[in-house]
């Protein structure tokens, strides 16, 4: 039987070269998770990354030379809520579509992009600026 079935057996594997500390016992830190589970997690960890990029990608694509982000479908489906549902949401409020969806990007980034607050800091700050100046 192969180290790595011992491993997935529970038992020890032995040897120097075999993903061991030499003393026979199993290293997790050199032996691959068993059926790849390591792989998937940082394929998962890769998509999400990649996701994350395309959002930041699309809301500076999407944010206006005065710093504010129009109420469009594009800006919706970038942060992931259903435009219907949000239209009715704000119904009553008092404030300019506008002034909402610049609040709707700020929230979206500093909450589901927090990791990338280097590359989107100054993006927000200047939003911020035109919601309080608005």
């Amino acid at each position: 039987m192969s180290n790595r079935k011992n491993a997935r057996a529970g038992a020890e594997p032995q040897g120097e070269h075999n993903g061991t500390l030499g003393f026979g016992a199993y290293n997790p830190l050199v032996d691959q998770e068993p059926d790849g589970l390591s792989q998937r997690a940082d394929s998962d960890v890769r998509d999400q990354v990649e996701i994350e990029d395309i959002a930041l990608q699309k809301l500076t694509t999407l944010q206006n030379s005065d710093r504010s982000w129009e109420w469009i479908d594009a800006l919706f489906k970038v942060v992931d809520v259903d435009h219907t549902r949000a239209r009715d949401a704000t119904r009553a409020e008092k404030w300019p579509n506008t002034v909402l969806a610049t609040a709707l990007a700020v929230v979206y980034l500093e909450q589901k992009l927090a990791e990338e607050k280097a590359t989107w800091e100054l993006m927000v700050e200047k939003a911020r600026g035109w919601l309080v100046s608005g």
